[in-house]
């Protein structure tokens, strides 16, 4: 049984591949879908000197989002360091931006699977088999523009880089995930239970990030956030 499964993997992984490319990648850089928009306009208003407290007020969000050119966008529930995630795109039109996202995020899977491959020493169709396995949830990362596999790389390197002993390089990450999106907070209690210096390094990471950001975006965006 073993060895058939051997012999078969390359045919589904091409098979998982083609419909990732048909169904997720093509799409993604043909369209521009939600969740993209909800990241790139909340980038505009930003670059163009708006409060970003005045984000979670949908109404106002929609019109702006409307007057260009994308019919509907929302920032609640996203925290106020979400408006840095497509910064560097927001120069860029819409199609433009959600182009150069979605081949950026090309390359953050094939980055994945190099480190997959470097972590587990798999082969290289193994590692790219168990991200391609995530099926739906892969597809849509790249048809609706979303962050979670940039994030997916984020919570590798931290694995990677306190194992390797890169305490701080790995809390810094950690810190910006937790900034970003709160759900990597979790792995805060495991590297506490491990008594790796990764815990600390990330607390000072979270700390320090959010005075930069605070300096950045003013107390408003947040006051306005944990009211919402």
């Amino acid at each position: 049984m073993q060895k058939i499964l051997q012999k078969y993997k390359p045919i589904l992984l091409v098979i998982l591949g083609l419909v990732i490319l048909w169904k997720g990648i093509i799409p993604g850089f043909l369209h521009v879908n939600s969740d993209f928009p909800n990241y790139y306009v909340s980038a505009k208003l930003y670059a163009e000197g708006n409060e970003v407290g005045q984000f979670y007020d949908s109404q106002y969000f929609i019109e702006e989002a409307n007057a260009l050119g994308i019919p509907y966008a929302k920032f609640t529930p996203f925290p106020p360091p979400t408006v840095f995630i497509m910064l560097p795109l927001s120069s860029f039109s819409p199609l433009v931006a959600k182009r150069i996202w979605t081949i950026f995020n090309v390359l953050v899977l094939v980055a994945l699977v190099f480190l997959i491959r470097k972590i587990t020493q798999w082969t290289w169709i193994n590692s790219t088999l168990i991200i391609f396995l995530s099926g739906f949830a892969l597809i849509n990362n790249f048809f609706l523009g979303q962050f979670y596999l940039v994030l997916t790389l984020i919570l590798f390197l931290v694995y990677y880089l306190d194992a390797q002993r890169h305490k701080i390089g790995a809390g810094a990450l950690l810190a910006s995930g937790i900034l970003f999106k709160y759900l990597p907070i979790i792995y805060l209690p495991v590297f506490a239970i491990k008594k790796s210096k990764t815990t600390i390094w990330t607390i000072l990471g979270v700390v320090f990030f959010s005075v930069l950001i605070v300096y950045a975006i003013g107390e408003t965006a947040f006051s306005t956030f944990f009211d919402e």
